[in-house]
């Protein structure tokens, strides 16, 4: 990939943006799902799009990220990394990270024919992580336990960067835990690496961070460190159990 890195400013506050680009690919693996062997030089090639999303927020506002873990035994052990938000929260003044790929699986992009698309924005809408249309009733702890054959702990594993507030259980073959944490003290994250499958950095509360968008359509992207400042809200869901049959 090639990284375009770009400043927010205040022309979007309170809008969710979206950018994007067209392209084609100038030399194509035989092995890929679109690859036409009897193609000719000149043929008009199949043109592909690439989407990112971001929202925007004022400079310095405290903003809400959501994270899932998924353990759950039926998956087995291709879950390790946790599946981020897929819209970014960012504020005014932060940086963007964009990325333009250049070869992939794919074949090999025609980079002189990547076309950018015209930005566009709408206004920002509550984000709120899927699995919350699934479940309704929220208990804590001790009355989930009692209904529930999980062994279940309070996920407290990120102090003192992220602060534990507060954690709450759901579900039924498979128990859902919320918790919200709150970056509290710059520094990184010990344990997210091994625990989310990401590295996490909490950053003083009035310094501009580094957020990398997501593209559109993909669970997991680029596998780079997540910035928070000081004052930010992590919403982590941690989803496990399930019968091996």
């Amino acid at each position: 990939d090639r990284i375009l890195i770009a400043r927010v400013t205040p022309a979007f506050v309170s809008k969710c943006l979206t950018v994007g680009y067209d392209f084609s690919y100038a030399r194509e693996n035989d092995s890929a799902d679109h690859f036409q062997p009897g193609a000719q030089p000149n043929a008009a090639k199949q043109r592909f799009s690439c989407t990112f999303r971001c929202d925007v927020h004022g400079k310095g506002a405290a903003r809400t990220f959501w994270v899932h873990k998924d353990i759950c035994r039926f998956h087995g052990d291709e879950t390790r990394v946790a599946a981020t938000q897929n819209t970014t929260p960012v504020c005014v003044n932060d940086r963007i990270e964009v990325a333009v790929n250049l070869f992939n699986a794919q074949g090999m992009v025609d980079i002189p024919g990547v076309q950018w698309k015209p930005v566009s924005s709408v206004p920002v809408q509550p984000r709120e992580c899927p699995i919350e249309e699934e479940l309704f009733d929220w208990y804590d702890l001790d009355s989930f336990q009692a209904q529930s054959v999980e062994r279940l702990q309070i996920p407290d594993f990120f102090a003192p960067q992220l602060q534990h507030e507060v954690t709450d259980y759901a579900g039924l073959d498979v128990a859902v835990s919320r918790t919200r944490l709150r970056a509290s003290q710059p520094g990184v994250v010990p344990q997210a690496d091994r625990i989310l499958g990401s590295r996490f950095e909490v950053q003083p509360a009035h310094s501009p961070i580094i957020l990398p968008l997501k593209r559109v359509g993909l669970q997991h992207d680029r596998f780079t460190k997540i910035q928070l400042r000081e004052g930010d809200q992590l919403l982590l869901y941690i989803s496990q159990g399930g019968k091996m049959t």
